[in-house]
């Protein structure tokens, strides 16, 4: 790791090369960065012993569906609504579905014919052509989110990061983040950043 820099809470001790500033609020920015990598851990940069949001995409979830008496498959959608949703062998752009009401279903007919896939006025999705009783593959897209503690020292780290990451409402692309090159490390309380930092 080479020489580390201590930052200690109230007063700088040099290790090694030269000494950083203290900085507010405990935490350990890369520069100006409160957010960035090391290789592929993304450390964010917060007060001390906080906790933070972070937003690490969607993630699929799958379950199966029994398809109603007219071979419909109904499918609630979470709060935060997803842009597609996967039912079988197909791709669906919610925001492509015409909205339209859910008719009662009698000897395996609709009440009101219903021969394309729409969604309802409370959120439903209702996906047609299916033999009725059948199960259906659904997957569906849903946010997954990580509240990451921040140390002593002001920074917490995401090991294995990849893609795009949201943190306090801003994305960011893994692989686009600036490579610091080493890690700070916190022990007991005092923050120490590599020497590297400072060339």
């Amino acid at each position: 790791m080479g020489h580390l820099q201590e930052i200690g809470k109230a007063s700088i001790v040099t290790l090694g090369a030269l000494a950083f500033a203290a900085l507010p609020g405990g935490a350990i920015p890369f520069g100006s960065n409160k957010v960035y990598r090391v290789g592929q851990d993304v450390i964010i940069s917060a007060p001390a012993s906080s906790k933070v949001e972070v937003g690490l995409g969607s993630r699929v979830r799958n379950k199966a569906v029994v398809a109603g008496s007219c071979g419909e498959v109904k499918i609630t959608l979470p709060k935060t609504s997803p842009a597609t949703v996967q039912v079988g062998t197909k791709t669906l752009t919610i925001a492509n579905l015409p909205t339209q009401s859910l008719p009662s279903c009698k000897n395996g007919q609709f009440a009101e014919a219903r021969t394309t896939d729409f969604k309802t006025a409370e959120g439903k999705v209702v996906v047609v052509g299916f033999t009725p009783s059948q199960s259906v593959a659904v997957g569906i897209p849903t946010p997954t989110t990580r509240r990451v503690s921040i140390n002593a020292c002001g920074f917490g780290t995401i090991k294995g990061a990849s893609g795009s990451i949201t943190v306090n409402g801003q994305d960011y692309n893994v692989s686009q983040l600036p490579d610091a090159g080493a890690s700070p490390v916190c022990r007991k309380g005092s923050a120490y950043t590599p020497s590297s930092w400072s060339r």
